[in-house]
């Protein structure tokens, strides 16, 4: 028998034996396949099944601006004039118009009041934070024990005249014997007349002193008094012009009253340091005011009688350009020299008691 027949059967088992094993490996890989594939599909069925819910976006900005910054509450400054509103106020008026006080954290309240003597004691009696008065006023009630200081000028020349009517023959201090001589103040009265009487030689006994009050412009046109001691030199004779009563201007100045600030603003010294401050911020304010004024006459004069319709008169529009000229550029700067004259003037005239240093009676707020 040839070689090759008997290899035949051995090859036909070999090619059995393949085919069996590789039936066997291939039904082995389709079953795991179906077992990965299984998971896969319940997985795919499940990831269908969710509901997924839309989400919004992150806003860009905030709904609403925060709320502003609250600002720190303002501090209150109440000042109680020395007569009604007038163009001698002007700072005041143009620094509230302009906000001055405002931008400087303060809420100013002026007031009017009922007696002319009593602002300076409001301040005294720790009523009011300011009062306006004169200097003159400030050395008396400086003297008489009264916690006052000044702390601002607002017309630094003196205001006061003595102003008679012409039919009275009254042109100097001699010819005021046995006159009915009118005041609206004490000081008018106690410092001032009593200083032009002594200056010649005489006293209040040689005249009829007249307390008028407010009712300065009906005495003197009724005829109740011959002259009056006063602080509106520039406003009063034109007042009274008006109504017919022709008026001789003396300004005390020339009656030998020294040179003193006209009005000026007065604290308590025994509240000043805590106080300083705001007297600071408002003395600041008063100065911007001023050299405003002085840039803008015209603009000034239309706030004021805006403002302040009282003032909107003949005699005060004709008072202004005046009355403007001498109110304070600096308003906190001292003339300490000033102070001290005044203060040894009235020693020597046996008007106070006692000489008080000046830097007791006046401060720059700074």
């Amino acid at each position: 028998m040839p070689l090759t027949r008997l290899r035949r059967p051995w090859q036909y088992a070999a090619l059995l034996m393949a085919f069996i094993i590789g039936v066997v490996f291939f039904g082995y890989l389709n079953k795991g396949a179906a077992a990965t594939e299984a998971p896969a599909a319940q997985l795919s069925q499940r990831a269908e099944s969710l509901q997924v819910q839309d989400i919004e976006p992150p806003p860009a900005t905030t709904e609403a601006p925060p709320g502003a910054i609250a600002l720190p509450p303002e501090t209150p400054v109440d000042i109680v004039l020395d007569w009604f509103p007038g163009p001698q106020h002007a700072a005041l008026i143009v620094a509230e118009g302009l906000g001055l006080f405002r931008q400087r954290g303060l809420t100013v309240r002026l007031s009017t009041p009922a007696d002319p003597d009593v602002p300076p004691k409001l301040v005294a009696a720790s009523r009011v934070t300011l009062a306006i008065t004169d200097q003159p006023t400030l050395h008396r009630l400086v003297d008489e024990g009264k916690p006052l200081v000044r702390v601002a000028t607002l017309v630094e020349l003196p205001m006061a005249a003595l102003i008679a009517r012409k039919s009275t023959g009254i042109k100097s201090s001699l010819s005021l014997i046995d006159h009915r001589i009118g005041y609206s103040r004490q000081t008018s009265y106690s410092v001032l007349m009593r200083a032009i009487l002594q200056k010649e030689g005489l006293n209040l006994s040689h005249v009829e002193p007249r307390d008028v009050h407010f009712s300065v412009i009906p005495a003197m046109s009724e005829k109740r008094i011959d002259a009056v001691i006063d602080g509106q030199r520039f406003g009063l004779p034109r007042q009274l012009a008006d109504l017919g009563v022709a008026t001789q201007v003396i300004p005390v100045e020339r009656l030998g009253i020294p040179i003193h600030d006209g009005l000026i603003l007065v604290a308590n010294r025994n509240h000043y340091a805590v106080q300083h401050d705001a007297i600071r911020r408002l003395v600041n304010a008063l100065g911007e005011a001023d050299r405003w004024i002085l840039d803008h006459p015209n603009q000034a004069w239309d706030m004021l009688v805006e403002r302040e319709p009282s003032i909107n008169t003949a005699a005060n529009a004709e008072a202004w350009p005046h009355i403007r000229s001498r109110l304070s550029l600096r308003p906190g700067a001292v003339d300490m020299a000033r102070y001290r004259r005044m203060e040894r003037f009235l020693w020597e005239q046996n008007i106070i008691g006692n000489q008080t240093p000046p830097d007791q009676l006046a401060i720059d707020p700074g």
